[in-house]
């Protein structure tokens, strides 16, 4: 299968805050970001119609910035 996130993650990634590190999980599901919120954040990877709102399914304070999520 084929991964295409520019088109459907368009938008998911704007701030503020400000993200310095994302990735994908391996069964291609969720992504995962954090940055300047001191959190990690994550959103639905789904084959939903480009435009919806995405909406994230979670997000743990860290208490810093957040510079690597792998």
């Amino acid at each position: 299968r084929t991964f295409r996130p520019a088109r459907r993650l368009a938008g998911v990634l704007t701030g503020p805050p400000t993200y310095w590190t994302a990735a994908i999980s391996p069964d291609g599901t969720l992504l995962a970001a954090g940055g300047t919120d001191n959190a990690v954040t994550l959103w639905p990877i789904d084959p939903a119609t480009p435009g919806d709102a995405v909406n994230p399914v979670g997000s743990l304070d860290v208490g810093t910035e957040v510079w690597s999520v792998a």
